[in-house]
């Protein structure tokens, strides 16, 4: 997986996070004949050009991403998903700022970010991103509902590290397996270039804990 430097992953963050509770969260496998099969059935056939039409109505999605992904990787899921007659209109952001306002307005279909596991509480994206009660100003259009919400809540109130990653785990498998809000496509390592005059450079696998003070250039 990308040259090496990430991995297959089920789960939505490091699957070291869950311990042996990571096998309760399937994944979403890749399997384009079932997925024009379930499009059929659905009744999205397919048009002229390719792309399924249901009673006039195009199957065309918005995609937005964060401004790290290159184009390549917005074309690679674009024609991934044209083989079963799906059309992605990319939507490319020039920054964070306009990324973040759009999709804080709600103006897409499909949203790839990558997120990284930013703290060492195992249930911290599910509920930073898909709790209701999350003060995220995107919680609005991902969050699942009550049944989801409890399991958030028993993690948050749980004494034993054992029995956050299992409420976790529950969590990510409703997000994954159950409801398919989140399809998780690579674990990918953080990649940092650098000259040979850089010195005392400690990469940190978050990126938000990322120290750079530290960081000196030979002279």
């Amino acid at each position: 997986v990308w040259d090496g430097n990430g991995e297959p992953i089920a789960t939505i963050g490091p699957g070291a996070m869950l311990g042996n509770y990571a096998s309760f969260v399937r994944g979403v496998q890749h399997d384009p004949q079932q997925a024009a099969h379930l499009l059929a059935r659905a009744g999205w056939v397919i048009g002229s050009d390719g792309v399924r039409v249901q009673n006039g109505r195009r199957l065309s999605l918005a995609l937005i991403a964060w401004t790290e992904f290159d184009k390549a990787t917005l074309e690679f899921i674009q024609a991934q998903l044209a083989t079963i007659g799906v059309e992605i209109q990319i939507i490319r952001s020039p920054d964070t700022a306009s990324y973040q306002a759009r999709v804080e307005a709600g103006e897409f279909d499909l949203d790839l970010e990558g997120p990284n596991q930013n703290d060492a509480n195992p249930i911290f994206l599910p509920a930073l991103r898909f709790y209701s009660k999350s003060s995220g100003k995107t919680v609005r259009y991902f969050f699942l509902g009550s049944q989801f919400d409890e399991i958030i809540e028993a993690g948050l109130s749980a004494k034993e590290r054992a029995e956050v990653m299992r409420r976790s785990a529950e969590a990510q498998h409703q997000l994954v397996d159950v409801e398919t809000n989140v399809i998780p496509l690579a674990g990918l390592k953080r990649i940092y270039a650098m000259s040979d005059t850089i010195r005392d450079f400690d990469p940190h696998p978050s990126i938000l804990n990322q120290r750079w003070d530290v960081v000196s250039i030979q002279r």
